[in-house]
């Protein structure tokens, strides 16, 4: 081969090194192929303003209403929030989780969707819901809820 040949080619392959990241970031961005920074594994609640006045202060709280007929998913819930605490480390003091029976729902009147586990902030604010489903292992439910948990708690400006 030439030096010209062997310097066009150079020069393709260095082309293609700088170009090539830059299309393809291009690609994934317009077709929405990437995980837009959310990390959160719960839903968070943005269009909903649910305050519960009833709850201890300054402290985060993770609650369940548990229904009249109890079926898998209401087992495995009450399961996640036993074990939350124990799980949970140098962290168990910096919230509380309440499980509120449907004789307590006259209590908490609000429009909560049932097999749902929520996350509210100290002020009282529910910011996180987890669906619960029958087909899936508990302990993965759990993993999602202390790891969202104890983000929230770090960044947390309330000090317990």
């Amino acid at each position: 081969m030439n030096k010209l040949k062997i310097k066009q080619i150079q020069l393709i392959f260095i082309l293609l090194v700088f170009c090539l990241p830059v299309i393809s970031a291009l690609v994934i961005y317009k077709n929405g192929l990437f995980n837009k920074g959310a990390t959160n594994k719960g839903t968070f609640l943005y269009e909903q303003n649910i305050r519960l006045k009833s709850f201890k202060k300054k402290i985060w709280t993770v609650l369940y209403f548990v229904p009249k007929n109890c079926a898998l998913s209401c087992t495995k819930a009450q399961k996640i929030i036993n074990q939350l605490p124990k799980a949970s480390g140098r962290n168990h003091n910096k919230f509380i989780t309440k499980l509120i029976f449907s004789e307590d729902k006259k209590k908490y009147p609000h429009d909560l969707d049932k097999n749902y586990i929520y996350i509210a902030d100290p002020s009282g604010l529910v910011i996180l819901k987890y669906k619960i489903y029958d087909n899936y292992p508990y302990y993965i439910f759990g993993k999602n809820i202390l790891k969202d948990l104890n983000k929230l708690i770090k960044y947390s400006r309330w000090k317990n």
